[in-house]
Order: structure tokens, then sequence, then C-alpha cells
């Protein structure tokens, strides 16, 4: 049962202690003031109020932790649909590249370890290429690096090297709204680049050529992260891309082969089996 003490009384105020008995924390006393009878400010149990104010920050704590956390995902799936990243890899990360063998496992981690020192900040190698046959994942492991890096960079990009030209020989249009320099500039400037396809269409006599070497030539100054996928195997690389070009993807980035089964293949034979098999015990 609670006890009252006055100890001081001023203008019909007093400020008494008030002992008490808690289920929680046992014994305990407190204050608080009383006028004419009225007790004014009862708080109860001190501990049990400060578990209840520790809770509640807690709560907001929490609650303005998340709402930063969509906030930073919003801007990051923002990015992500502003990169240009075809729909058929939007789902496409790091997390769902599959493994098998150790060549596989060996071009994941280094283009993993690639993208991590790059998000803390090691640009010594900004450049990386992704060479080898159709349907090994290049893209897939590509795009995975290009997601990554948006949580640290504000801008980045997915073009095909077809389509990078296309725009950039677009400008020759005297009807066209853009100059090629500003293209060029376009591209130059992405704090993270993806040009992909490259070998499907290019030649090295193309005229285009001179603007793609453009392109690169200003990313490899400001040591820009840039990631080419190719078909075309590194020696053979200089037969469709200029020669300096090549030799600046070598300076300052690593090669990555990734030539092993066609893994879209695979998986499409793989489905039919099961389809098949569905069907003969349906």
């Amino acid at each position: 049962m609670s006890e009252m003490k006055a100890l001081k009384i001023e203008t019909g105020l007093a400020r008494v202690e008030i002992e008490g008995e808690c289920p929680k924390h046992g014994r305990y006393v407190t204050s608080c003031l009383v006028r004419n009878g009225q007790k004014i400010g009862v708080t109860g149990c001190p501990k049990c109020d400060l578990d209840s104010l520790d809770a509640e920050r807690a709560a907001e704590t929490k609650k303005s932790i998340e709402a930063m956390e969509r906030a930073r995902e919003e801007l990051i799936t923002k990015g992500r649909d502003s990169a240009g990243i075809p729909r058929i890899y939007t789902k496409h990360s790091f997390y769902t590249f599959d493994c098998k063998t150790e060549e596989q496992q060996l071009a994941f981690t280094i283009v993993r370890s690639w993208a991590k020192a790059l998000y803390e900040g090691n640009d010594s190698k900004p450049f990386i290429t992704l060479y080898g046959s159709i349907g090994t994942g290049k893209t897939h492991l590509a795009v995975s690096a290009l997601k990554a890096l948006l949580n640290r960079y504000k801008t980045g990009l997915y073009v095909t090297a077809s389509e990078m030209l296309r725009k950039i020989t677009d400008t020759w249009d005297k009807n066209s709204q853009v100059t090629t320099s500003q293209v060029i500039e376009a591209y130059a400037q992405k704090d993270v680049l993806i040009i992909d396809e490259i070998g499907r269409t290019l030649s090295a006599s193309n005229r285009a050529q001179s603007y793609l070497f453009e392109v690169v030539e200003e990313r490899y100054r400001e040591m820009r992260p840039t990631i080419f996928v190719s078909n075309v195997p590194e020696e053979e690389l200089v037969n469709v891309l200029d020669s300096a070009v090549v030799s600046r993807m070598r300076e300052v980035g690593i090669f990555v082969p990734m030539v092993w089964e066609d893994q879209r293949t695979r998986i499409g034979e793989h489905n039919l089996e099961n389809l098949f098999s569905t069907q003969a015990n349906a």
C-alpha cells in the first residue's frame, strides 16, 4: 500500500514521496506534487516508466531506420529502373548466379571482388571484361555488378555496343535534336557503364569506332567503372575494337574468361525433360 509523506509546502503545493510495491521491480520510492489533496504527476514505478520510455524510443528509432531504408531502397530502385537494365535481368544479382563448376565459381568470385573493391573506394582497376561463348552468364554477372555499385554510385547504364553506335550515328541526321558530342558525353560520364554484346555487330572498319574510342578514352582518363561484355575471345578483340581501346581495357582492367556450356540451352532442355516427364505421369 502506498504511503505519502509531506516534505515541503509552498502556496498550496506539496512535494511528497510515494512508496509502493512493483510486481516486477519490487519496492520503490518516487515523488509527486499534491495540490488541495490532489496528486499531480503520479507515474508509478520509475523503473517501469523508464522501460516504457526506452521501448517507445526504440520503437521510434526502428520506425526512423525503416523509413530511411525504404527511402534508400526507393532511390536504388529508381536508379536501377533508369539504368536501362533489360527486364529479363531485373531480378538477377550475385545471389542468383548459379555456380556449378570451379570455372563458374572463379568467374563469380573475380567479378564480385572487383565490384566490392570499387564499392570500398579502390578504383585502381575500374575496367573489367567478361568474355566467352553465349549463354554462360556474362550479362548476369555484369548486371549484378552494376546493381551492387548503384549502392555507392549515383548513375549507371546498361547499353549494347550496337545500340550505343546507333545512338551516335543517329546524330548524323540533319534533323537530330542532339549532337554527336552530347551522346558521347552522356555515355562517357555515367558513373558505371556496361557495354554488352561487343563483337556481335562491330567491325574494326566501322566508321563509328572512333566515337566508341572517345567514350572509352574519357572513362579511362577519369577512371570510371566500365564493364565490357563480349562473345569474342580476348586475343581477337583487336579485330572488332580499336587497338587503343583494347590497350586501355588491359592497362586498367582485368579479363574474365567465361567459357563453358550454354546455360540457357541446358536449362531449356532440363525444363523440356520435366515437361515430358509430367505429361507421361499424368
